[in-house]
């Protein structure tokens, strides 16, 4: 995470967002670094096998 965040200051980015599945463990490991909840939508992703859906969270950096 360190690295793409790095690379993003390289291109002169000052904003980055993302999406994750809401609770899943890189939830807490966007927030460790630094991520803000911008909003959670439900029902937005399929799981691989196409069975059950599940919340998306996004969020937001700036670096």
């Amino acid at each position: 995470m360190t690295a793409a965040l790095n690379a993003a200051r390289r291109a002169d980015k000052v904003l980055v967002t993302l999406d994750t599945r809401t609770g899943d463990v890189s939830e807490a490991l966007y927030r460790s670094v630094g991520f803000e909840q911008a909003g959670v939508i439900p029902d937005f992703a399929f799981d691989p096998d196409g069975q059950a859906r599940h919340a998306t969270t996004y969020m937001y950096r700036y670096l």
